[in-house]
């Protein structure tokens, strides 16, 4: 074989093997490159990410701080007016109070005479409950209040949260 084409080989074989070694280099750099640009977007989304994580446990906690506080108001009222009307009902158990209401009654068929004259109900004291009465106007009182404070809280707890 002649030594000018071994040479022309050996000087092609290690240009070829020199730019192959140089383009792995730059391909090289490259990839270290989008690796480093990689990473940083990935911290970066990281980063993100628990900043709004934080940010909605923070709000979360205060709207569980502030219907927490509306709660023990309207829970604290409730108490209150339940033991109002607990006291009310046994004042009216006892005969210590009693409930009298404004009532209009028909005229009797015998009004004219001196007897029903006398003992007219149209009195200005009004007309007396009597005890089965009273007890359903104490649930009922009870049960108004405690649907008119339930619905406050709730009213309350929808305008914290919009």
């Amino acid at each position: 074989m002649n030594p000018q084409i071994i040479i022309a080989l050996a000087i092609a074989a290690a240009s070829a093997l020199g730019g192959w070694t140089v383009n792995g280099w730059r391909l090289g750099t490259e990839i270290q490159e989008l690796k480093a640009e990689h990473s940083q977007a990935v911290a970066d989304a990281a980063e993100e990410t628990n900043r709004r994580l934080i940010t909605m446990t923070n709000e979360r906690d205060s709207k569980a701080t502030r219907l927490f506080e509306v709660d023990a108001t309207y829970t604290a009222q409730l108490t209150k007016a339940r033991h109002e009307n607990k006291t009310l009902a046994d004042r009216l158990a006892s005969g210590a109070t009693g409930l009298r209401i404004a009532a209009t009654c028909p005229a009797s068929p015998t009004q004219g005479t001196g007897a029903a004259e006398s003992s007219s109900l149209d009195s200005p004291a009004g007309a007396v409950l009597d005890a089965s009465a009273g007890s359903a106007y104490s649930a009922l009182r009870d049960g108004i209040t405690t649907t008119e404070t339930t619905l406050a809280a709730c009213q309350k707890s929808l305008a914290q949260f919009q």
